[in-house]
């Protein structure tokens, strides 16, 4: 995989993806979107954002769920109010929205592409990095968490 932000599902259940980033037109006191749902199928590598990573604030947020209400992959950032329905709007806007959850926070600084695995085992985390150096390109070993890694349960 090359640019851009990649969600992969390993988990044998479909996976239903929102996530939150730095939108400067949100405005100076809450300037993040929120958007989702992308629904991401057993064995499925989605791209959901195509852009180079160094080019943007380095931190995401994300929350994924195997069904409405069934978070897996939650954290502690947050909380924001989501809807069921897809949405995409200022995190301020919490118009249509009927439920609370928090985000797990990802820092890419310095990448120029992300692929998240999600999975095997629920609530698991693997970040599979690709950097604009060709120094940093290799990494059959990914348990060192400065390169990507495991994190969750």
């Amino acid at each position: 995989m090359s640019q851009g932000l990649y969600f992969q599902n390993l988990t044998s259940q479909t996976v239903w993806l929102n996530f939150s980033y730095y939108d400067s037109s949100c405005g100076s006191s809450d300037p993040w979107w929120k958007e989702g749902w992308w629904g991401i199928a057993t064995g499925q590598s989605i791209q959901i954002w195509n852009i180079n990573l160094t080019t943007v604030n380095q931190y995401v947020y994300f929350e994924a769920e195997f069904g409405p209400d069934v978070t897996v992959w939650g954290g502690d950032y947050g909380p924001t109010m989501i809807t069921d329905n897809g949405f995409g709007q200022c995190e301020a806007n919490d118009s249509g929205c009927n439920r609370q959850i928090g985000y797990q926070q990802i820092d890419f600084g310095g990448m120029l592409g992300l692929t998240v695995q999600l999975g095997p085992k629920a609530g698991q985390v693997q970040l599979i990095p690709t950097y604009p150096h060709s120094d940093h390109s290799d990494h059959s070993d990914h348990s060192d968490h400065s390169d990507g890694g495991w994190f969750g349960s």
